[in-house]
């Protein structure tokens, strides 16, 4: 059964849920509170891709003028 999710980015996202009930519910306050879109969630990952290859290129510089 697809079930529509807010997620915490305030945007909405389909999943296929076969739970029920108190699990439904656990689901539910997991997304809202946790969960982001797969767009949001795409970002995210490029951000901190961006953020680790900066990190990776001072540390390069430091080590060639090192020498």
């Amino acid at each position: 059964m697809m079930i529509e999710f807010l997620m915490s980015c305030k945007h909405f996202e389909k999943y296929d849920c076969s739970t029920t009930g108190k699990q439904l519910q656990i689901d539910k306050e997991y997304y809202r509170t946790q969960g982001l879109c797969k767009e949001c969630w795409k970002k995210l990952k490029e951000q901190h891709e961006k953020a680790r290859m900066e990190q990776q290129k001072a540390r390069m510089a430091y080590y060639k003028n090192e020498r």
